[in-house]
């Protein structure tokens, strides 16, 4: 439990502070809520198309003809959900060619092994593994 004095002090502290001033600033501090992953507040992100997500969801919205609030709201987040899949896809498949380059630069038989090997190692090396080949990441 903090003393009074401790409290005191904190609430004078936070009272001086008024938010981000600068445009940078603000546009940061919208970001502090943004969660990763599935439950992520922010659908786009600012390296994402806004213009690509929004003509997803008009054809979403366009095939289900949502009646109700709660329809809206279960089409919304259907189509919030496949465009992070969609990103997830990406980097997973980005990931693994990274790593995949990473061992044909180190291994000089990685070439000579069947396709489902080189991504096997490629996966079992993001995975955590501790295998000969993971340990020369």
């Amino acid at each position: 439990m903090s003393s009074p004095r401790k409290l005191a002090s904190s609430r004078a502290n936070g009272a001086k502070s008024h938010g981000p001033a600068s445009p940078a600033g603000k546009q940061a501090s919208a970001f502090n809520a943004l969660a990763h992953g599935l439950t992520a507040r922010t659908v786009v992100l600012a390296s994402e198309s806004t213009a690509e997500y929004q003509a997803q969801l008009r054809e979403y919205l366009d095939h289900f003809r949502p009646q109700t609030k709660p329809e809206s709201d279960l089409v919304h987040q259907l189509a919030a959900a496949h465009w992070r899949v969609a990103r997830y896809a990406s980097v997973e498949s980005g990931l693994l060619e990274q790593r995949m380059e990473r061992y044909e630069e180190r291994l000089h038989d990685y070439a000579d092994m069947p396709a489902h090997h080189r991504l096997a190692m490629a996966f079992d090396a993001l995975a955590g593994a501790q295998t000969p080949a993971a340990n020369n990441q």
